[in-house]
C-alpha cells in the first residue's frame, strides 16, 4: 500500500501498487511526488521509489505491443494488397495477349467485343475488384492505427509534436488531405524517433520519403481517375489504351505500397529500438 503527498503536508491514501500506475497514467500523481510505504524509511519522490520502474516497465510495454502489433497486421494487409495488385496486372497482361492473338489469327472485329464481354472475363473482374477492395479498406484501417501509434511514440519520446495523433491518422485517408501531410508527418516522426536515439537523419531515408510523397501522391490521382474518368465499358477501339493504362496505373500501386513497406518497417524497427531503451 502507497501514501502520496502533492504540497509535502497532507497525505493522501493508502492506495495499491495498480492505483499508482492508474493516477501516473491520469497525471493525478508526477514522478516528484512524495510518496511513503510501510518498506520505506522516509518519503521519497516516486521516480526514487521501487514501484516507479514497474510503472515504467509496463507502460513501455503497452507502447511496445500497440506498435508490433499494428505493424504485424498492417504489413499482412498491405502485402496481400501488393500480391493481388501483381495478379491484377498479370491477369490484364493476359488479356491483352488473347486479343493480340486473336485478331493476329483473323479474329472478326465484331466478336472481338464478344471476347472482351465474356462471362468469364466479367466474373474475373469482378471477383479481383471485390478483393482488392476488401484488401485495400483493411489496409486503410491498420494504417491508421499504425500511424496514430507511431505519431503517439513520436510524443513520447521528444514532448513536442506538430501533429496530435488522431489528426495524424485520419491525414492519410481523407481525400485531398492525404496528398500533403501525410509526407510532413512520417519526416516529423523520422526526425523525432531519429532525435529520441541520438542518431542523424541519413540520406537515404530523405529520400526514400520523398520518392514515397512522389509515389502516394501518383497512385491517388490515378485511382480517382480509374474510378471516375475512365470508361469502364469493353468497347472494342479503347480495349488496347485502357487496358495498357490500368496496367500502367496497377504497377504504380505496386511501387507506391512497396515504398510504403519499406517506410513502415524502417520507422517500427527505429521505435522499437527506441522504446527498448526508454526509462
Amino acid at each position: 500500500m502507497w501514501y502520496y503527498s502533492r504540497d509535502g503536508k497532507e497525505k493522501q491514501g493508502p492506495i495499491s501498487d495498480a492505483a499508482v500506475a492508474v493516477y501516473y497514467r491520469r497525471r493525478q500523481i508526477d514522478r516528484t511526488t512524495q510518496m511513503w510505504s510501510p518498506k520505506q524509511k522516509k518519503w521519497l519522490p516516486l521516480e526514487q521509489t521501487s514501484i516507479y520502474k514497474k510503472i515504467r516497465k509496463g507502460r513501455t510495454s503497452q507502447h511496445f505491443v500497440d506498435l508490433q502489433y499494428n505493424t504485424r497486421f498492417l504489413r499482412a494487409f498491405l502485402t496481400s494488397l501488393l500480391i493481388c495488385v501483381f495478379a491484377t496486372i498479370y491477369y490484364r497482361y493476359n488479356n491483352i495477349l488473347e486479343y493480340i492473338n486473336f485478331i493476329d489469327n483473323g479474329g472478326v472485329m465484331d466478336k472481338v467485343d464478344m471476347m472482351i464481354k465474356s462471362t468469364e472475363n466479367a466474373l474475373t473482374q469482378k471477383l479481383i475488384s471485390a478483393v482488392l477492395l476488401i484488401l485495400f479498406v483493411f489496409s486503410a484501417y491498420f494504417l491508421f492505427k499504425w500511424v496514430k501509434c507511431s505519431v503517439s511514440n513520436a510524443k513520447l519520446f521528444v514532448k513536442r509534436f506538430s501533429f496530435p495523433p488522431n489528426f495524424s491518422a485520419l491525414s492519410f485517408i481523407i481525400p485531398f488531405l492525404n496528398i500533403f501531410i501525410p509526407h510532413k508527418i512520417l519526416s516529423e516522426t523520422f526526425r523525432s524517433t531519429l532525435k529520441s536515439l541520438k542518431m542523424r537523419v541519413k540520406v537515404r531515408y530523405i529520400l526514400l520519403l520523398l520518392t514515397w510523397q512522389i509515389y502516394w501522391s501518383i497512385s491517388f490521382f490515378m485511382l480517382v481517375i480509374a474510378q471516375f474518368i475512365l470508361p469502364t465499358t469493353g468497347q472494342t477501339d479503347l480495349f488496347m489504351p485502357l487496358f495498357v493504362i490500368r496496367i500502367f496505373f496497377n504497377i504504380t500501386y505496386a511501387i507506391t505500397i512497396i515504398l510504403t513497406l519499406m517506410l513502415i518497417t524502417i520507422l517500427y524497427n527505429l521505435q522499437r529500438k527506441r522504446l527498448a531503451l526508454y526509462k
